[in-house]
């Protein structure tokens, strides 16, 4: 570091002063820079801290002519939509970093951080685009250029006269506001102790939902992910005071290959398991039920998620309409649950545990409640995707031996692929697996909310819109 005589008769003025140094000695004093920082004319650090009342207007949720409902104990009211309390969504009119600021700085602040924070904002900033926002109107096959009125050069026209750098100054202030209003979330690893410590610090509930799931691959990612993914969300939850843990297991952690019509969460663990993620699943189970006294918990065991945005179980079903054969006779009968429905459960497991910390340490079979024909309802997804029914068949004695043979030459030539049958493929296929959800009724009140008639015909417009936008792509 080399300063001129200027520059530290300077810096002694500053500091004797007890003035802040200006910007350019940061870069000269410290020569190992670790950040990258933007810098422009008129750069200031000042930020507005203004607070100004909010007058509601109009809240708009529901239909006006709409028949009153009944208020349920919940977020929201599952048949109409409406937000029961909580955090609303918000139109709100007015300069908007007078309105950051407000939030920011006033007594809704309270209530945005008991959500978390913001989730999303919307602003409609000006532009610097640099165009007058002309345009050409065809009449009687001549052509005329019409040019901006008077409001519309006020409101349309590039305002930014100083150039890019006084939009910079703009947009930057209310890019910090926003930083401070929105919910921080983190992407990382979980099986990383310290990234997982990081994302739950200065919370009081945490619903692990995170899981790699799968009937194939290498063990250690399983266990990696499943068993020391939750052993890191356990510690990290003591560490920092953490009271409520609500974690999502699976009823696959007691499938043993039978028929399971009816059972409850006393039936027990099978001996040996035909595929990692139950093996896994079950171990992280019994983790969280010996998390100890200090956290509450609550395990819940969702069968067959599917729905609209669904990365699982509908695209494999999807994708391989064509090659799909029914497993047995047909017959079998299996629970499955909508994911709004597999939410809500979430939500009333993390508000009984406040009202009722007796239920902590419980494990609880959530579905739909009406258990259903496995291969009536793959038919009834592939119906929503526009996709004929399965018809061939195969005995599930030959689907569990083809699948016994192909895991054999799998491991032995260590082929990473996923084989077209397993074992565990083939008993999930060809039996009844469905539970017992009275002890969810009781203890937390669940009920379904969304049938399975009308998950379908939401199932059925997302998946015509995500069909629309691919033959879009390719045609262009």
């Amino acid at each position: 570091m080399k300063l001129t005589d200027n520059e530290i008769r300077d810096i002694n003025r500053y500091l004797e002063e007890g003035k802040p140094l200006p910007e350019k000695y940061r870069f000269l004093l410290f020569e190992d820079k670790r950040e990258v920082e933007l810098v422009w004319n008129g750069k200031a650090s000042e930020v507005c801290n203004v607070v100004l009342p909010f007058q509601v207007i109009e809240q708009v949720d529901e239909p006006r002519e709409e028949k009153a409902v009944k208020l349920q104990m919940d977020l929201f009211d599952m048949q109409t939509g409406r937000q029961i309390k909580g955090w609303n969504n918000k139109l709100i009119w007015g300069d908007n970093k007078l309105i950051l600021s407000s939030l920011k700085n006033g007594p809704l602040r309270e209530e945005i951080e008991a959500q978390s924070g913001i989730k999303l904002i919307y602003i409609d900033p000006p532009f610097d685009v640099g165009a007058d926002f002309s345009m050409d109107i065809e009449i009687g096959g001549e052509t005329l250029t019409k040019k901006p009125g008077i409001l519309e050069e006020l409101a349309y026209r590039d305002t930014w006269g100083k150039g890019a750098d006084s939009f910079i100054s703009m947009i930057y202030e209310r890019l910090v506001l926003m930083r401070d209003l929105l919910a921080e979330q983190f992407q990382d690893d979980i099986a990383d102790k310290t990234s997982v410590a990081n994302a739950c610090r200065g919370v009081d509930l945490v619903f692990h939902v995170a899981a790699k799931a799968g009937v194939w691959g290498d063990y250690s990612d399983y266990y990696r992910t499943n068993v020391t993914g939750t052993q890191n969300i356990i510690e990290a939850c003591k560490k920092h005071n953490v009271s409520k843990l609500v974690y999502t297991s699976s009823p696959s952690v007691i499938f043993d290959g039978t028929d399971m019509e009816g059972v409850n969460e006393s039936y027990p663990y099978p001996t040996n398991y035909n595929a990692y993620y139950p093996k896994t699943k079950a171990l992280a189970e019994q983790a969280v039920r010996a998390a100890g006294d200090s956290l509450l918990t609550v395990i819940l065991r969702p069968h067959l998620i599917w729905g609209p945005e669904d990365s699982h179980i509908v695209p494999r079903i999807i994708s391989r309409a064509k090659q799909l054969l029914i497993v047995g006779n047909g017959k079998n009968v299996v629970d499955t649950i909508y994911i709004d429905n597999a939410a809500y459960a979430h939500i009333l497991a993390a508000e009984k545990l406040d009202e009722n910390p007796g239920i902590s340490g419980n494990i609880y079979f959530i579905s739909q409640g009406k258990p259903v024909l496995l291969w009536e309802m793959i038919n009834n997804i592939l119906k929503a995707g526009g996709l004929p029914p399965v018809k061939r068949s195969i005995s599930h004695k030959a689907a569990w031996f083809i699948g016994a043979i192909l895991e054999l030459v799998y491991n032995v030539i260590n082929i990473k692929s996923e084989p077209k049958m397993t074992r565990f493929v083939a008993n999930e296929l060809a039996k009844s697996h469905w539970f017992d959800i009275s002890a969810a009724q009781n203890d937390l009140g669940y009920i379904p909310q969304v049938s399975t008639k009308e998950g379908l015909k939401r199932l059925e417009f997302w998946l015509k819109g995500v069909i629309n936008e691919f033959y879009k792509h390719t045609a262009s």
